[in-house]
This record gives C-alpha cells, sequence and structure tokens, in this order.
C-alpha cells in the first residue's frame, strides 16, 4: 500500500507530470488533427491551463502544491475528439475559467462590485458566442449569497457586467443593418427539447457519461471531506459543484448543447479531480486513479477509433 500511495504522491505532486501529459496529449491530437484549425482550439486549451494554475495558486483550492487538475483538464479535453475543431465555442473554456477567476476573487472583499462585474463580463462575452451560458447567470448572482458579498452595488454590477458585451453586440449589429442576428440567440435558447439526444454523436454521449460518472464520485467524497479544507476552499469547491449539477440540467435540457456545456463539465471536474487525487492518499483514492487512468485510455482509443471509422 505504501508503494501505491508514493506512485499516486509522485503523480498528484510530481513535477514530471504535466510535461509528461503534455506529451501524450500532443501525441491525441496529432493522431486525431484533420483538415480543420485543430491547432487553434489546442492553444485555446493550453491558455485555459495556465490560467487553471493562477486559479489554484490565487486562491489555494488545492491544499497542497499541484498541477494535476492541469494534467486532468488537458487529458479529458484531449480526449474528447469532438472538442478538438475549432468553432465558436472553443472560447468558452477560457472564457469561463477568467470569470471564475473574478467570481472567487470576490469572497467576503470589502468592495466586490469590479471583481462582479468583471466575472459576469467574462460570463457575458462566452455566452455571445454559446448562447446557452448565459443561464449560468443567475447561479452566479446567488452565489453571491454564500460567498458573503451581496449587496446592492454588486448586484447592480453584475447586471451591467452581463448587459455590456450585449450592447456593444447590438450596435455592432444595428450599425450593420442586421438586427436578426442579435435576437436569433435569445430565440435558440427557448427551444427546449428535454433528453433529446438524436442529434448528438455516440462518442459525445459516451464521453459525457464517462466524465460526468466520475466527476460525480469526485464531487461526493469532496461533499462529505469538505470539513477539511479552510471556509474559503470550501465555498470555491462548493460552487464549482453547483456549476458542475447545473450542467448537467442544460446538457439533458439541451442535448444539442453537448460541446459547449462539456467543456464547462470538464473545467469542474479537472479541479474536483485534482483536489481529489492530490489530497486523499487511501485504499480507495488508489483504486479510483487506476480506473479514472482506464477510463481515458478507453475514451481515447473509442473517439479515435470513432472518428477514423466514420472518416472510412
Amino acid at each position: 500500500m505504501k508503494k501505491r500511495n508514493k506512485i499516486q504522491t509522485a503523480i498528484a505532486t510530481g513535477r514530471f507530470t504535466l510535461p509528461v501529459v503534455a506529451i501524450i496529449v500532443l501525441f491525441i491530437w496529432l493522431i486525431s488533427m484533420g483538415p480543420g484549425t485543430e491547432v487553434i482550439n489546442m492553444l485555446l486549451f493550453a491558455a485555459t491551463g495556465y490560467l487553471l494554475i493562477e486559479l489554484n495558486t490565487t486562491f489555494s483550492l488545492i491544499r497542497v502544491r499541484t498541477t494535476l487538475h492541469v494534467s486532468i483538464y488537458w487529458i479529458a479535453t484531449s480526449v474528447c475528439i469532438f472538442l478538438h475543431p475549432f468553432n465558436a465555442s472553443s472560447f468558452i473554456p477560457l472564457l469561463f475559467t477568467a470569470s471564475l477567476f473574478f467570481f472567487l476573487n470576490s469572497y467576503e472583499h470589502t468592495n466586490p462590485a469590479p471583481s462582479i462585474f468583471s466575472s459576469a463580463l467574462f460570463l457575458s462575452a462566452a455566452s455571445i458566442l454559446f448562447p446557452y451560458i448565459i443561464y449560468y447567470a443567475p447561479l452566479l448572482i446567488l452565489s453571491m449569497i454564500s460567498f458573503r458579498c451581496m449587496n446592492v452595488k454588486s448586484i447592480l454590477a453584475a447586471l451591467i457586467g452581463l448587459a455590456t458585451p450585449y450592447w456593444f453586440f447590438f450596435a455592432y449589429t444595428f450599425l450593420t443593418d442586421n438586427t436578426d442576428i442579435f435576437f436569433l440567440p435569445f430565440a435558440e435558447i427557448t427551444k427546449i427539447s428535454p433528453m433529446d439526444f438524436s442529434k448528438v454523436g455516440l462518442g459525445e454521449i459516451v464521453t459525457s457519461i464517462v466524465i460526468l460518472s466520475l466527476s460525480f464520485i469526485c464531487s461526493i467524497y469532496y461533499i462529505s471531506s469538505s470539513y477539511l479544507d479552510r471556509i474559503r476552499s470550501r465555498a470555491s469547491l462548493t460552487f464549482i459543484i453547483l456549476i458542475e449539477l447545473w450542467g448537467v440540467v442544460l446538457w439533458l435540457l439541451y442535448p444539442s448543447t453537448t460541446v459547449g456545456i462539456m467543456q464547462i463539465q470538464i473545467l469542474c471536474y479537472s479541479l474536483l479531480a485534482g483536489h481529489f487525487f492530490a489530497v486523499n492518499k487511501n485504499r480507495f483514492s488508489n483504486i479510483f486513479l487506476i480506473i479514472t487512468i482506464i477510463c481515458f485510455i478507453f475514451l481515447a482509443v473509442f473517439n479515435i477509433w470513432t472518428q477514423f471509422f466514420s472518416f472510412l
């Protein structure tokens, strides 16, 4: 058991984990790379990984020094082959992580309005590219209660931050005499099709279920042991779990949004899994680490094979 703990510790806190994972991820991207602009996506995911490092460094979400959450994020995104092609939703992880960074900064702040404004601004900017992101706004506003930063000024800052990108977007569509584009996303997000996965690929469904299952286990385990963390870390990670749960609801209501929603789910999962494996050193964590590695290998082979088979 001590040997297994050493292996898990080496993976969770070792300096070579991230470089090794980067090589593996690059290999997977090269295998799955098609005629699109996947390189741009790879750079965006790399930038998001850097923000995740800053997020953990600034707010100490994981109480030991580790970059495992970034490694898990890169691995999870690399095995999700359907996330590799570049499109408007490719900016979601970067913008959402920036929004999360500023929101966590508002915890018990004497003047939370600037942080709340910035968080809402990045969230709203992401919703311009992927309209369903706007459904996370109520969760952000309500969570100000648990972050002890809710007041009239912070609520107004959140509303102004949410509205600002849309003011610029409407001005652009008005000046180009194309205001229909402005109202089109609002009509799209009202079309609910619960549990209708007929237009979702098999690879997307299987990958989503596996990652959500792994994330669910990490969330349950964290809730049962959250008392060991500081109050601020506990509030932050609980907020991340709420984002994840709300994402599952949105995914079931709007199955066609799998590509966009899963990018946020993977962000939440990477932080929770990174915390789980870095902090826990017991028999269950050792077994679950092996299961997680097996799941990622399965998803990589399954998605690469599915993509290759679809090209035949």
